[in-house]
Formats: C-alpha cells, sequence, structure tokens
C-alpha cells in the first residue's frame, strides 16, 4: 500500500457540498489519485484551503496577543516610594512622628490613583494630604513616567501614630515603603520597597482590593485598641503605685509624730505634781 484514497459516497443525483460530502480513507496504490472524481478533489481542496485559512488566523491572533502584551510592557508604570530619613516628631503638642519619603516612576507609562504609604510589621500608614482624609489615603491623581514627586528634594511626610510604637518598638528596622496605583488599563499594581538592603524590591499585582483595604483597616485597629488598653493598664498601675507610695508616707509622719507626743505627756504629769 503505497497511500490512501478519498472515495465520496455513491448516489445519483448526488449534489457536490463541502457540508453533506463524506470522505472515506482508503488504502489506495499510486494509480488511484488518476481516478478521483473532481467532485473529491474539490472537497479535498476547499478542506486544505480551510485548514490553511485556520492556521493563518490562529498566527494572527497570537502576533495580535504579543503585540498587546508588548505594548502593557512598555507603557507599564512602576512607582516606588523611596525612605528619606529618619521618624522625627512633628508639630508640637502631638505625640505621632511623621516619616519622610518620595516618589520616583521607574516605568515607562504614566501611573494614575497614586497611594503610599510605609508598613510596620504588617500594619500599614498611608500618606494624607489633610487630617481629615480616609486612613487608607489621599490619592496623588497622576506620576508621569520618569518623574520625582515631589520635585526638587522635597518630600512627603507620612503621620505615624503613637499606638503602634507603643506596642511594638524598635520596629524602624523592618519598616516597608509601599506604593499601590493603576495603570492606563486600569489595573492596580503595588510596589514593596524595605529599608533593609538585603531584602530586594517586590513588584506585585494587586487583586481583591477592597478585602485588602478592610482588612488594613481591622489591622490599624486593632493595633491602636492593644495600645490604647496597655496605657491604660500602666496608668493604673502607675497610680496604684502612687496611692501605695502616699499611704506609706502618710504612715511613716504618724510613726514619727508618736514620740514627741509621748514625751510631752510625762511632762505634763510632772507639773501637775508641783
Amino acid at each position: 500500500m503505497s497511500g490512501l484514497s478519498a472515495h465520496a459516497p455513491a448516489g445519483a443525483g448526488a449534489t457536490p457540498s463541502l457540508a453533506s460530502s463524506r470522505l472515506f480513507l482508503v488504502p489506495l496504490v499510486a494509480g488511484d489519485f488518476l481516478t478521483l472524481t473532481g467532485h473529491t478533489w474539490a472537497v479535498i481542496g476547499i478542506a486544505t484551503a480551510a485548514t490553511a485559512a485556520a492556521g493563518a488566523a490562529l498566527a494572527g491572533a497570537w502576533q495580535v496577543l504579543i503585540s498587546i502584551w508588548n505594548e502593557r510592557k512598555r507603557t507599564q508604570p512602576v512607582v516606588i516610594a523611596h525612605d528619606a530619613g529618619g521618624r522625627r516628631f512633628g508639630e508640637r503638642g502631638n505625640a505621632n512622628t511623621v516619616l519622610p519619603t518620595y516618589l520616583a516612576n521607574e516605568g515607562g507609562g504614566n501611573a494614575f490613583n497614586v497611594r503610599f504609604g510605609v508598613e510596620y510589621d504588617g500594619v500599614r500608614y498611608a500618606w494624607k494630604f489633610a487630617k481629615g482624609d480616609s486612613d487608607s489615603g489621599s490619592y496623588q491623581r497622576v506620576v508621569r513616567a520618569g518623574k520625582r514627586l515631589p520635585e526638587g528634594g522635597a518630600t512627603s511626610q507620612i503621620e505615624i501614630p503613637w499606638e503602634k510604637f507603643a506596642v511594638g518598638r524598635d520596629t524602624d528596622e523592618r519598616r516597608i515603603y509601599w506604593c499601590r496605583y493603576e495603570n492606563a488599563y486600569g489595573k492596580t499594581w503595588e510596589t514593596r520597597n524595605p529599608v533593609d538592603r538585603s531584602t530586594g524590591l517586590d513588584i506585585r499585582r494587586v487583586r481583591f482590593l477592597r478585602w485588602r483595604l478592610r482588612r488594613e483597616e481591622r489591622r490599624r485597629q486593632q493595633t491602636a485598641k492593644t495600645a490604647q488598653a496597655g496605657l491604660q493598664r500602666d496608668l493604673e498601675a502607675m497610680a496604684a503605685q502612687a496611692r501605695e507610695a502616699q499611704e506609706a508616707a502618710e504612715a511613716e509622719e504618724g510613726r514619727r509624730a508618736l514620740p514627741a507626743d509621748d514625751a510631752e505627756q510625762p511632762a505634763a504629769e510632772e507639773g501637775g505634781d508641783e
């Protein structure tokens, strides 16, 4: 056997069509190709053309996907919040501290709806334009590709509540600067830049954003409650110690007064005998 032959089903008055024809592959010899009917050759030609068209369509679609992917990579922003110095006290009379930072867009596209801040042991604090803004942070509408924000040598100040350091002390060396933003396609991304240089920069896609914001808010609230409860216990303990010290001082003063009273009494009795 040298190959396979295709024979159309016999039938008087059969109309050649791709939908109604069926090919039956059977063993053939080289001479059988000469006996193929025109209808069979037409079906083979149509099938070959359809296969080629499908292959060309798939190749074209693949090229389109590659082009879209390359374009997205080319226009993808990468906004990083950088360390600009250690914590310091802000306004007088405010127990909170502030942390300076700045943003730099190292990617090829503009970033939109940018929020940034610092993370201490899993608890995030965001930069806020005004005190009344959400604890999730204020938006910088646009950070253009290749730009620094604020411009020049200025910095943005992130306010850190005192409660964080009442609960977890000595955490500055583990702080992580984070930045969350959208690209031109509305997809949310995030960078995490640890102050510890032994840990690398992390760039990741952000999904389930609302759930993440709720979780971050719960952690902030839990940290504040824990710190306030701890402060209340410390104040109560200090008050108890103060009461005990006061009672001890009063008792000591009373004991010191007793000998003077006893000495006056014999003197008074001697005077009465005379």
